[in-house]
């Protein structure tokens, strides 16, 4: 799921600046552009609060069955991944796409001819809502909830519960004596590294 949150981002990124930019030395915000802008935009917000929610999911998870095995079993049976990735689409539909017909709209302008052209053409105008009213509206929809379901609550929770991990590991006590010393010295390093990497892609995300 992380691969294709990642992916459907980085389409995002190309649709709405990438290639515009290739075309138009700028991405430009009226015409075609501006409906591509109107979905693809918050889509792309979208995407990256279901990969952070994802590592959050699978960090806690890991830290379950590490401290509680026997539990989390339990926790399985009755939370099946299936749910958890349905939860995950549906808190990130409602937080990034549900507030788009309160933020912006699509306008129509006019563009004024140049020297030696006849007529004026009409555009769709990709256009925020401005204001008082909706500077208050971004500040209490988007700053608060950014803060504690993207970063960096979110991601403060997910390298306090990865370190906990690996202390667990660490203290645990092994009663097999032949399991391999070295194998087990790289199970910390091996979640430690992993967490990382999520933790980098989400973040240039």
């Amino acid at each position: 799921m992380i691969c294709v949150w990642d992916s459907l981002y980085l389409i995002s990124c190309l649709v709405t600046y990438c290639l515009p930019s290739i075309f138009y030395s700028v991405t430009p915000i009226y015409g075609l552009i501006s409906y591509v802008l109107f979905v693809v935009q918050p889509f792309a917000s979208f995407c990256v609060s279901c990969t952070i929610w994802q590592i959050f999911a699978i960090t806690l998870e890991r830290y379950w069955a590490v401290t509680a095995p026997l539990e989390q079993r339990t926790r399985k049976a009755k939370f099946a991944v299936g749910w958890i990735c349905v939860s995950i689409v549906l808190g990130a539909f409602a937080i990034n796409l549900l507030p788009i017909p309160f933020e912006s709209e699509l306008v129509p302008c006019i563009e004024m001819p140049s020297r030696g052209e006849k007529g004026s053409r009409v555009h769709t105008l990709f256009k925020p809502y401005m204001g008082e009213e909706s500077r208050m509206y971004r500040f209490i929809v988007h700053f608060f909830p950014d803060l504690i379901f993207r970063a960096p609550l979110p991601i403060i929770i997910i390298g306090i519960l990865t370190v906990k991990t690996i202390q667990v590991c660490n203290q645990r006590n092994v009663a097999i004596g032949h399991i391999n010393i070295q194998m087990k010295r790289n199970i910390p390093l091996r979640l430690s590294v992993s967490v990382f990497f999520m933790l980098y892609s989400s973040d240039h995300a």
